[in-house]
């Protein structure tokens, strides 16, 4: 059974085919090395870092919350980082 636990993460408004046609060869291989420059370097390379914006994820963790019926005092930001990656 598959389940979609970021259903409520919302969706880009960006026209990702362009973003994609603005990409050199020199930045894709870059980025298909999945090192620093993918996780922490600048947005061209990928992620270009991890800000934790509590407006995008609040939703999505109500919704771990109801998959695993957890109750709210055991419910922690560890707690759902473990389930995560248990799975």
């Amino acid at each position: 059974m598959e389940i979609n636990l970021l259903k409520e993460y919302p969706k880009t408004k960006r026209n990702l085919d362009e973003r994609k046609n603005l990409k050199s060869d020199e930045v894709r291989e870059i980025a298909r090395k999945f090192g620093k420059e993918f996780f922490d370097g600048d947005r061209k390379y990928g992620y270009g870092g991890f800000n934790y914006n509590p407006r995008y994820w609040s939703q999505v963790v109500l919704t771990f919350k109801d998959f695993w019926k957890i109750r709210r005092r055991f419910f922690t930001r560890y707690w759902v980082c473990k389930r995560i990656y248990d799975l």
